[in-house]
């Protein structure tokens, strides 16, 4: 008799999840091949969702604790305006650049 080992549910839920991520990445790379899955190319996503990262691990901190606060996200566009406010009345570009980054990540 052959026994068989049973992967855990946990283990099958990465296995999934790994799974889901290749074959997602698959897809995009056969409909858009000269556009997507080059190295620079992933690095623009990974950079443009980094604020977006931020402001999520923030909130889950917040969840975690108990403190059920949902202005996160008003808190961000706050800041943001502040920060375009302040970059154009002082001439700071770089930071009205990241400003508009953050308003773009907050409203999609």
């Amino acid at each position: 008799m052959g026994t068989t080992k049973k992967i855990s549910g946990k283990a099958m839920g990465y296995v999934i999840l790994i799974g889901l991520v290749i074959l997602s990445w698959a897809i995009f790379k056969i409909l858009t091949p000269h556009n997507f899955g080059s190295f620079s190319n992933m690095l623009n996503y990974f950079q443009a969702s980094l604020i977006a990262t931020v402001g999520a691990v923030g909130f889950y901190f917040v969840m975690v604790m108990g403190m059920f606060d949902f202005s996160i996200g008003a808190n961000i566009m706050l800041s943001a305006i502040v920060g375009c406010v302040f970059a154009t009345r002082f001439n700071l570009w770089v930071i009205l650049d990241l400003s508009q980054d953050v308003l773009l990540q907050v409203r999609s």
